[in-house]
């Protein structure tokens, strides 16, 4: 049984994208999941969910339970063996009572100057919830990459994760419109089978939260 946060304080780095693709690939691996939509300024995964025919896991809006966010994560550990939470990128009492119930937190961030300077805002929320939260581990996931792996803005972002020493996932997830139309269509790469490359990366991601999570249980 896990708990995993997407978040990042930046918008448009793939959070919902993240959340949804991991939500599939966990429940294709035969485990009860459920997709929790903490981002009530944007609710991508919440129009997914709503409009979504072919998801193999449950899901809802946070503000559909009459109930604080300790509540109800602890209400959905009782049913569910992975509970994937779609967090805002702020810094308030939801996000911070996600953080402090999650087991693992996974940032995505985007190969662009922007995303690179929001980094210590990211940094700075996890590190204080870890304060508290000492278990929580915490992992960054490079997305939207250049499809050229070697591409100058890809190269920096690697780069300085690894200056500062930040743990992150090998794969990267590039920038591909297989992602894009499965989004668009309410659906996932991993259902729609629409572009190979896109698959690999989500289902490698995927092997690598199993290993992560399995490591922690030992």
């Amino acid at each position: 049984m896990a708990v995993i946060s997407i978040y990042s304080t930046k918008g448009g780095v793939a959070k919902s994208m993240t959340a949804i693709h991991l939500s599939s690939y966990l429940a294709n691996k035969g485990n009860k999941v459920f997709l929790l939509d903490a981002d009530q300024n944007v609710r991508t995964c919440s129009d997914w969910l709503e409009d979504s025919t072919d998801k193999n896991f449950d899901g809802d809006d946070f503000n559909s339970f009459d109930a604080d966010m300790i509540d109800v994560i602890n209400t959905l550990q009782k049913e569910y063996d992975h509970v994937v939470i779609d967090n805002k990128g702020s810094n308030d009492l939801i996000v911070s009572e996600s953080l402090m119930c999650s087991d693992f937190c996974i940032s995505p961030i985007v190969p662009q100057d922007n995303d690179i300077k929001s980094l210590p805002r990211t940094l700075e929320t996890i590190h204080a919830t870890r304060d508290v939260n000492t278990d929580l581990q915490y992992k960054f996931l490079i997305q939207k990459a250049d499809t050229h792996a070697f591409s100058r803005k890809n190269k920096k972002l690697l780069n300085i994760l690894d200056e500062l020493e930040l743990d992150r996932f090998e794969t990267v997830i590039k920038r591909r419109s297989g992602f894009d139309v499965a989004m668009e269509s309410n659906s996932t790469v991993l259902d729609m089978n629409n572009d190979a490359k896109a698959v690999y990366e989500i289902n490698r991601f995927g092997q690598e939260i199993e290993r992560w999570m399995e490591g922690k249980e030992h």
